[in-house]
């Protein structure tokens, strides 16, 4: 009988995590975009795709060129992360993986950290 409290509240705590950790999931369902007008899409099934077009101009040729540049991996919201990693890409990706913390996560904004940089992506 000793340990069945305990064990109640073990049980209840990591239920509440797993439980705010898929209503974030569920919340981060469809397409965000950047001030940059970067996408990224993230599925139910746990897979996203991450597409960004920049235009500029290269030195010394003065021509305007475009920048394409796209991604798909796999993610899931862990302990209030979203962790995920890249398993293709048209390039080099600017991340293999990441693991960023999520500050706060609206309808229509998200505010992440990577511990050096604050970064918020709208719907």
């Amino acid at each position: 009988m000793r340990f069945t409290l305990p064990l109640v509240m073990s049980a209840l705590l990591i239920a509440g995590c797993v439980s705010r950790d898929t209503k974030m999931e569920r919340r981060l369902v469809g397409t965000w975009k950047t001030d940059d007008d970067e996408r990224i899409t993230f599925s139910s099934n746990g897979s996203f795709h991450y597409r960004a077009e920049k235009n500029f101009v290269v030195p010394k040729i003065s021509r305007e060129t475009i920048f394409r540049f796209f991604c798909d991996g796999t993610w899931k919201v862990e302990d209030g992360f979203l962790v995920g990693a890249t398993t293709n890409s048209s390039d080099l990706p600017p991340w293999d993986s990441f693991h960023v913390k999520i500050i706060s996560l609206g309808d229509h904004n998200m505010v992440s950290t990577d511990g050096e940089d604050i970064e918020t992506i709208h719907r």
